[in-house]
């Protein structure tokens, strides 16, 4: 099998796959109601929005959701874990509904 150079060009300016909440939700082991729970209370994990309001993560997502999953396994609570998990990568954009819950506490 040959590869030309177009192909290999066409597929290095593809972009990324964008997965649905529902094949995140598959992928992570958790429902999109609690994606969408994190999203609104923490801002976390940040999908893009198409114009139709519908969410799509990137895969690195993936990986991100599992890690802050994986710390709350170890005891380590939600808003800690979301914090440590994305101090090293891409920060999480903070929802209006979570600065108002926090600033009413």
């Amino acid at each position: 099998m040959h590869i030309y150079h177009s192909e290999v060009t066409r597929a290095r300016t593809l972009p990324q796959r964008l997965l649905s909440i529902g094949e995140l939700a598959a992928r992570t082991g958790l429902t999109p109601a609690v994606l969408r729970t994190w999203e609104a209370r923490h801002g976390f994990p940040v999908p893009e929005r198409a114009a139709s309001g519908h969410r799509w993560y990137r895969e690195s997502d993936v990986d991100l959701v599992q890690r802050v999953v994986h710390r709350q396994r170890a005891g380590v609570r939600l808003e800690a874990a979301i914090r440590e998990v994305t101090a090293s990568g891409r920060a999480p954009v903070i929802s209006v509904v979570a600065v108002s819950r926090n600033n009413n506490q």
